[in-house]
């Protein structure tokens, strides 16, 4: 009885410690920095984005590194034409929507839950420069064309300004008759 009060007294020192050093490390961050492997992203695709994190020794850490903190030591909000697919310490993955015409940006908010005051903000582009590949074999369900008839299709192309930069895209609609 008493070994096991022993080893569980032990046991929650070095947890207690282990966060201790966790915080006192949070605490030497100076500012921290999104990072992508790419300054844009193809419409309808997914890039993985980590963190970097300049520290009051001078030190940079960066999150897919062996730092001690990462995303989930962040409150982080994606807006424009983006989502998050995947978050976890190290890494975070976003999703870029097809139809990005509006907003053809994803907006990255991120806040230190610990420091509020230490936060970092980016607008990752997309763009439409790219093959896109349709089809609308029904049989397979390509496309969401589960058993309809592939010479029921209907697409309308029409052109649309972009909002970035003195271009025109080709919108592309299709109607499953």
């Amino acid at each position: 009885m008493v070994r096991t009060l022993l080893i569980a007294f032990i046991l929650g020192l070095s947890f207690n410690s282990f966060s201790m050093r966790k915080k006192k490390q949070l605490a030497l961050i100076e500012s921290c920095k999104i990072l992508s492997e790419k300054r844009s992203i193809f419409a309808g695709t997914s890039m993985p984005v980590t963190m970097s994190f300049a520290l009051e020794t001078g030190e940079v850490v960066y999150s897919n590194k062996g730092a001690r903190f990462g995303f989930r030591d962040f409150n982080i909000s994606i807006s424009g034409s983006g989502k998050r697919k995947w978050c976890g310490k190290r890494k975070m993955t976003l999703g870029s929507y097809y139809n990005a015409l509006n907003d053809p940006y994803i907006h990255i908010n991120a806040q230190m839950i610990e420091k509020p005051e230490i936060s970092y903000s980016i607008s990752i582009p997309i763009h439409f420069k790219g093959r896109y590949s349709l089809s609308y074999n029904g049989s397979t369900g390509d496309c969401g064309a589960r058993g309809h008839d592939a010479n029921n299709v209907e697409v309308y192309v029409s052109r649309v300004d972009f909002p970035r930069g003195e271009n025109n895209l080709l919108h592309i609609q299709r109607i499953l008759g």
